[in-house]
């Protein structure tokens, strides 16, 4: 699930579906958390279902709802500040998405989909680590 008590889910459901994506669909919900940022409050919000596996981009996915959501609610939408995973200094979404591009370019009011694409994209840097990774494993393994 994805929402905040001011996030319209329904719109947020509607811009995603333009984007077309292949291999999931968003679908508007409300819902009240139990714990956390929203505890008790009614929240509006998209619940992701994937429809087919091999094509469905979580990365580009969520960070495309995180631009819709941010685009829809300018004023209400905010990154979370706070120490995150035992780091200050570091915005907790710069730690997940690996810079502060796709948190600067969301906040600059970017096309969610050209956010999404640029920071989900793999090029050869990224599949040298991932095949790094696998020899590593396999060697751990024997």
């Amino acid at each position: 699930m994805f929402g905040a008590p001011w996030l319209d889910g329904e719109r947020l459901a509607r811009a995603f579906a333009v984007l077309r994506y292949p291999g999931a669909i968003v679908r508007p919900l409300s819902f009240q958390p139990t714990f956390h940022k929203y505890r008790g409050e009614v929240c509006g919000g998209v619940e992701v279902h994937v429809t087919d596996r091999e094509q469905f981009k979580s990365l580009k996915t969520y960070l495309s709802l995180i631009a819709l959501a941010h685009r829809h609610h300018p004023n209400e939408f905010r990154f979370r500040t706070e120490r995150y995973e035992y780091v200050d200094g570091i915005p907790a979404f710069d730690l997940l998405t690996g810079s502060a591009f796709a948190r600067e370019a969301i906040l600059r009011g970017e096309e969610p989909h050209g956010v999404a694409n640029a920071v989900s994209e793999v090029g050869e840097r990224e599949r040298a680590v991932h095949r790094e990774a696998i020899l590593a494993y396999r060697g751990y393994c024997v």
